[in-house]
Formats: C-alpha cells, sequence, structure tokens
C-alpha cells in the first residue's frame, strides 16, 4: 500500500501525515520545506542552547517513532551562529535520543549529530 511517487494526492497526503509535527513542543522555531525540517534556537548561552537543541531534537525523534518514520542520519547536521566567530562555542555534542530512553551512560554513546559550518537549505 502506498502512494505512487510522483502523484498528485502524494504531497497533500504527506502534509495531512506530518501536521501536527508543527505543534510540538520543542523549545525552538520549527521550519519545514517538502520533507525537510529545521529546527532553530536562540538563547543568552551557549549552554542554554545546547539544551535547547538537545530537547528539540528528542521530542521530534520520539514523534518520528511514534509515527514510523526515522532521521536520517547522514544527512542531519547542526549550526552554530553568533555574532563574532570568537564567540562560537568551541565542541557542543547533541546526540541522536530520545528522552524516553535518555542515555544515562557518561560518556553518552548515542550517535553524534555531526556539526557543520554551512549548510544548504533548499525552503
Amino acid at each position: 500500500m502506498g502512494v505512487p511517487q510522483g502523484s498528485v494526492l502524494g504531497p497533500f497526503l504527506f502534509l495531512l501525515y506530518i501536521n501536527d509535527v508543527f505543534h510540538l513542543n520543542t523549545g525552538g522555531t520549527l521550519i519545514g520545506f517538502a520533507d525537510d525540517l529545521t529546527l532553530i534556537f536562540v538563547a543568552d548561552s551557549w549552554n542554554s542552547a545546547h539544551n535547547l537543541a538537545s530537547h528539540g531534537v528528542s521530542v521530534m525523534l520520539e514523534w518520528f517513532m511514534r509515527n514510523a518514520l526515522t532521521a536520517n542520519k547522514l544527512k542531519t547536521s547542526y549550526i552554530t551562529h553568533s555574532i563574532t566567530e570568537a564567540g562560537q562555542p568551541d565542541s557542543s555534542d547533541i546526540h541522536f535520543h530520545v528522552t524516553s530512553s535518555a542515555c544515562f551512560s557518561v560518556p553518552c554513546t548515542c550517535p553524534r549529530i555531526k556539526r557543520v559550518d554551512c549548510q544548504r537549505y533548499l525552503g
């Protein structure tokens, strides 16, 4: 069962399927274009931004699991922005884990989301 790729009905049904993702409490702003989702977090410190992003990613991953979807770990990345280059964080690991089964091992062995310096956004 399914909808043929390239059909007129496909995009409409996909939008119905993912509509509630935009109502999640991720702690950030969620932007969608076609089947790509972007989370944006703004904070006064890198520690706060990291905590918001980790929470938001966990919320999204839980939603994906509930809706039989997966995040493509090879295509998922994050980028940091600040007013000055000196203001960039040294490192800030964000991991693929969900809050209901969060990784409690130290150090966390869950897969990391790769950090990039630039990102092409099609939206």
